[in-house]
């Protein structure tokens, strides 16, 4: 029985020094900059994708209590119409904005994305000390 554990853990210590040690030291020690909130215009071209309408939709839409309420058909219909224009709104955007003007929106552009961020991980650590409380009890 020993020698069949010492076996495992043998094993188990070689694919750790194959696999993890290489992954481990492959990567930065440190990281240099923090991330980074996207340009305004790399949001818009996000938005002319599906994860970026995908993000949008279930985040918009699962917010508003009163799309809840609404038909099947009339939720097909909302959807369907958000994911089309969403996407062409964006582009058109990007197309006809001129660069001067952008460059003169990015740092509001920042601002409002930054405050939106910390606004959605504020809300998340409420959701999750909720969850907490519910689970314990009190």
């Amino acid at each position: 029985m020993k020698s069949k554990t010492l076996k495992i853990a043998l094993i188990l210590t070689l694919v750790g020094w194959l696999v993890i040690v290489p992954l481990a030291s492959a990567a930065p020690a440190t990281q240099d900059e923090p991330p980074q909130i996207p340009s305004l215009i790399e949001f818009l071209r996000l938005l002319t994708t599906t994860v970026g309408v995908g993000m949008v939709v279930s985040f918009a839409l699962a917010q508003l209590e009163r799309f809840q309420n609404v038909s099947a058909q009339a939720k097909f219909w909302i959807v369907f119409a958000i994911c089309m224009v969403l996407p062409l709104a964006a582009q058109a955007l990007i197309n006809l904005i001129p660069a001067p003007t952008i460059t003169t929106l990015e740092p509001y552009w920042q601002a409002a994305a930054g405050g939106f961020t910390v606004f959605i991980g504020s809300q998340v650590f409420y959701t999750l000390v909720l969850k907490k409380k519910a689970a314990s009890g009190s």
